[in-house]
């Protein structure tokens, strides 16, 4: 029995995200430069991104996995990955 609630089952997080018009090309190019460096880590499944039809409304639906909540939580304490999101905040007027 597993009885330090760790779970060893594979995990995803969601971001949604509100890019600037005009700037969804900036936004496409950070989106594959952060799931390359993502793919550098422990534990990285792969990521899928929902695009949108409306780009007067240009909401980006990212869903990341890895195979366990602690790489998950490596990745997103990473020094790397809150450069990256960093880096976002030109472009992406809200995070929903």
């Amino acid at each position: 029995m597993n009885t330090n609630h760790q779970t060893l089952e594979p995990v995803s997080f969601v971001i949604s995200e509100i890019v600037q018009p005009g700037r969804i090309q900036e936004y496409e190019d950070w989106e594959k430069g952060i799931n390359q460096a993502a793919k550098e880590f422990e534990g990285y499944l792969g990521a899928d991104v929902i695009r949108p039809r409306d780009h007067e409304h240009p909401e980006y639906v990212v869903l990341v996995r890895f195979d366990t909540y602690q790489n998950i939580k490596k990745w997103r304490e990473s020094s790397i990955y809150q450069t990256w999101i960093e880096k976002s905040r030109d472009f992406v007027t809200s995070t929903l």
